[in-house]
């Protein structure tokens, strides 16, 4: 099943396209820290082969019970 890979990177996008954001508008610290967290979440899924993004797609799916992919 390819959707949570698609929905991890979807939120690393997001979280990109927030990062750029926040750099032009000159919120070092809230650039910073999401700077930061998309580090760790790489490392983890480098290093350690934990999808973070994948399992938050699993809660998604246990609490809302639908697909957001076919």
């Amino acid at each position: 099943d390819q959707a949570p890979k698609r929905f991890a990177a979807r939120v690393g996008f997001a979280f990109t396209i927030a990062i750029l954001l926040f750099h032009f508008l000159q919120v070092t610290l809230l650039t910073m820290a999401l700077v930061t967290t998309l580090c760790v979440f790489a490392v983890l899924e480098s290093f350690f082969g934990f999808c973070a993004g994948c399992y938050a797609y699993s809660l998604y799916y246990k609490v809302f019970g639908i697909a957001g992919e076919k």
